[in-house]
């Protein structure tokens, strides 16, 4: 686990502070301007790393990116490579769809616990997160994969939009 971005010293809990400084940031207004002070620097570094990664991209991530915007330009829909969400960066986000794809390279063997981390914050945020092996790109498995993720999400907020339109008008949709 990470350590507490304020304290330094205990695990982090939820986001980026561990049980002790959430509780201190909640009831302490000079703590919680301190809090503030660290995390605005530390967006700062965020961009700078996510500017080199954009520079730097790697050949698997370049060649999913380029079929992802393939498959989004027949629905019409943006797709953000290196999204900062957080105190995160997810390798292809989908704000539409609320949906993160993130490609495991070398680095992603020694860093088990952080993804882990990372996954369960983009949880509770709402957004759903597909990992990916660079050896998996380009596979019929990641093509699929990827036509599903669309094609389930896409019918799923119109069908709902759908629902939503029709209530609002007083329309009954009784299907079955």
């Amino acid at each position: 686990m990470k350590p507490c971005l304020l304290c330094e010293i205990n695990e982090m809990y939820y986001g980026l502070l561990c049980k002790e400084c959430i509780a201190l940031v909640s009831k302490n207004k000079k703590v919680a301007k301190e809090w503030e002070r660290r995390k605005g620097r530390k967006s700062k570094t965020l961009k700078r790393f996510r500017k080199k990664l954009l520079y730097k991209i790697f050949p698997s991530q370049k060649r999913a990116l380029k079929y992802i915007r393939k498959v989004a330009n027949v629905y019409w829909i943006k797709i953000q490579p290196e999204r900062i969400y957080g105190s995160y960066i997810i390798d292809i986000y989908i704000p539409r769809l609320k949906v993160g794809i993130e490609i495991d390279g070398g680095i992603h063997k020694t860093q088990i616990g952080y993804d882990d981390f990372k996954d369960e914050y983009l949880k509770r945020h709402g957004i759903i997160i597909y990992r990916f092996e660079n050896k998996e790109i380009g596979t019929s498995f990641f093509k699929n994969a990827i036509w599903q993720i669309f094609n389930i999400n896409h019918i799923d907020t119109h069908y709902n939009k759908i629902l939503e339109r029709a209530g609002q008008n007083n329309i009954n949709l009784n299907l079955i």
